[in-house]
């Protein structure tokens, strides 16, 4: 591809395509442990924040974390919640990076809005060296 090599663990590669209409998606797909990420995005104003969410999940999966999402999408407790402590648990106030949504309630989860949102974990936190 003839990118330069710097050293780096990791390389996440953005797709990134402007948004038509009312479709936008993004989609991101890595190697758990392996050093290539990558993201395609149909970007608009509204997806830049969720466009990075996805980016930094996927580098994370390259840096060995796991998703914190069951079959179904839902965050995993206690790992997929950034906040498992949390009295009332619902709603979580913050978005686990490993986890897709952030929990509501029992049943119900909204994706991030913000980047100010997103959390790591204890669980991502030691699967990734930040803590023993």
């Amino acid at each position: 591809m003839g990118v330069p090599y710097f050293g780096a663990d990791s390389r996440i590669y953005l797709f990134v395509r402007p948004a038509t209409g009312e479709l936008q998606f993004v989609e991101g797909q890595s190697q758990e442990g392996g050093r290539v990420g990558i993201v395609e995005v149909q970007l608009s104003d509204s997806m830049v924040d969720f466009a990075l969410f996805v980016a930094t999940h996927e580098l994370f999966h390259t840096l060995n974390a796991t998703d914190k999402y069951d079959e179904y999408g839902r965050a995993r407790m206690p790992d997929g919640f950034a906040e498992p402590d949390k009295i009332p648990v619902f709603p979580q106030s913050y978005i686990e990076v490993m986890a897709r949504n952030r929990p509501l309630d029992a049943e119900n989860e909204e994706p991030p809005q913000s980047l100010d949102e997103l959390r790591v974990g204890a669980a991502t936190a030691k699967e990734i060296g930040w803590i023993k």
